[in-house]
């Protein structure tokens, strides 16, 4: 099969996760890939080859981070992976690097930021499993007592990480999972930017 892939890796607490990442993917995706012809969009074995693109960015997602986490390390970063197949886009992110289609009439966000701040749904599972939320004390040395008197963003303490969903970012804990948002569309004849960054 003919595929094009784009990817972010945004590090934060250092590069290493990013840079692990960017090396790992591509094989990772490639070993995952369905084989053989790619069906018309039309055809009836076409949603079963959609679905086997979505196992294969999801897996490949989980996958980076069980690996990455054999290191020991402790810094993560952002994952936004796009791969498209013909015009078929497919689409997982984690954190909050973003990717947008824009046809000539619509721009369409295959991304979702996962920010404590703003994705409601994953604070309130944070806050569910027990880690506490709140923005950086006005020393600078840890969570604030009350979100009334904190500085910046939410974050998710231990570790005060912002986002709620990563590759690495293990002095967090297990709260900040892999698992991926995932977005598929169909790119229209006529064709389509794509923006990540």
């Amino acid at each position: 099969n003919t595929y094009s892939l784009y990817c972010v890796f945004d590090g934060h607490n250092g590069a290493a996760a990013a840079k692990f990442a960017a090396n790992r993917v591509l094989p990772m995706i490639e070993e995952r890939l369905p084989k053989g012809p790619v069906p018309p969009l039309n055809h009836p074995l076409s949603p079963a080859f959609r679905e086997l693109i979505q196992c294969a960015l999801v897996e490949t997602t989980i996958q980076l981070n069980r690996e990455y986490a054999a290191r020991g390390i402790m810094a993560g970063c952002t994952s936004t992976i796009i791969l498209v197949v013909d015009r078929l886009v497919t689409c997982v992110n984690l954190g909050d690097s973003r990717a947008t289609i824009d046809n000539g009439l619509d721009n369409l966000m295959l991304t979702v930021d996962h920010r404590v701040e703003t994705f409601e749904a994953d604070r309130e599972r944070v806050e569910e499993a027990g880690a506490q939320v709140a923005s950086l004390s006005p020393q600078g040395n840890g969570p604030a007592e009350s979100r009334a008197v904190g500085v910046g963003p939410l974050r998710i303490w231990p570790g005060g990480l912002c986002l709620s969903r990563a590759v690495g970012d293990f002095d967090v804990g297990d709260v900040v999972t892999p698992l991926p948002h995932l977005t598929q569309v169909v790119v229209p004849k006529t064709g389509a930017r794509l923006m990540v960054g």
